[in-house]
């Protein structure tokens, strides 16, 4: 399944990209829910609160990238930034001038 890029976890069809081949997340500046290599494996650093910076951390197909937001507001904090590439960007990058079978 293609991943999806929403402006928020409860989207239904794709409003910022879709075909995606892969995500980069970076958690933001409060880090949370993120990994480093000072971390046990499969620890987190503390949970998100927002719905929309939880997504993305679950295993489904689809990643929030929207305006950051303070606490306290009702979409919920969110600092995350997500970066993507879609297939059809990436196959002319691997494959140039139809190299590939």
């Amino acid at each position: 399944t293609p991943l999806v890029v929403c402006k928020a976890h409860s989207c239904t069809s794709p409003d910022v990209a879709d075909n995606v081949a892969f995500t980069i997340v970076s958690h933001g500046p409060n880090g949370w829910g993120a990994q480093n290599v000072n971390n046990i494996a499969g620890a987190l650093q503390a949970a998100p609160s927002g719905e929309d910076e939880l997504a993305n951390l679950d295993t489904d197909h689809i990643f929030v990238s929207r305006a950051s937001t303070q606490a306290g507001v009702a979409a919920g904090e969110f600092d995350d930034l997500v970066g993507w590439i879609s297939f059809p960007q990436l196959i002319p990058r691997v494959c140039p001038t139809s190299g590939c079978p």
